[in-house]
């Protein structure tokens, strides 16, 4: 109407409550809840499309030239043949690199440098480093470098030596690098680790391929 003012403000507020009352419309508050709300779906949403998406590049990454099983039962036995190399040989390298680190405090190699890190040889322990060694070098079944097995083992254990220093020791209150363990903590997790990755690339090319390595 001519020269009428619309409501506005606090007037404009308790219009609106009060029409709601009747089941027409809705309080401007809920609207806001409303947005609120659809804003915080959107992104839970966004969140798992992008886990998603994660999951689904580092399962690419992963089986990447890996053989079709469904081709034929000899490529099924070859998958299969292939990942329990790799992580046998993970799981006995990781044997091998827990006796190392127990040996060198028992026979005081570790106070000789400098480490203060001297675990007790105990089965929790152990199977724990087993499994995870196990784990880790399934990165073996990525089809690189196949014709030299040293340079393949080194390049597979830098993951786990990097998940230890930068991980696993600031968890355990050692700092980053583990140097509260000792300045030369970080060299020895490196080439204790080389040791380990060589060991567990030998055996998988021993067990899944008749290549040349080196």
């Amino acid at each position: 109407t001519p020269g009428v003012k619309p409501p506005v403000g606090n007037a404009l507020r308790k219009m609106v409550f009060t029409f709601n009352r009747y089941g027409c419309s809705r309080s401007p508050e809920y609207a806001q809840a409303w947005i609120r709300i659809s804003a915080q779906r959107l992104s839970a949403f966004q969140a798992t499309a992008k886990q998603k998406r994660t999951l689904a590049k580092t399962s690419k990454l992963l089986l990447w030239g890996l053989p079709r099983i469904t081709e034929s039962p000899e490529s099924l036995m070859k998958y299969v043949r292939n990942i329990s190399g790799a992580f046998t040989g993970g799981a006995l390298g990781g044997l091998l690199d827990s006796f190392n680190i127990w040996f060198m405090g028992k026979v005081g190699l570790s106070d000789l440098i400098g480490i203060s890190m001297k675990p007790d040889f105990t089965a929790p322990w152990l199977y724990q480093r087993m499994i995870w060694g196990g784990l880790w070098m399934l990165l073996l079944l990525i089809p690189v470098w196949k014709d030299r097995t040293i340079l393949r083992g080194m390049a597979a254990s830098i993951f786990p030596s990097a998940m230890v220093l930068l991980v696993v020791f600031p968890s355990m209150n050692k700092g980053v690098l583990g140097l509260e363990f000792g300045i030369t903590m970080p060299m020895v997790v490196i080439t204790l680790n080389f040791i380990y990755g060589i060991f567990a690339a030998y055996w998988y090319v021993a067990t899944c391929s008749n290549q040349n390595h080196k």
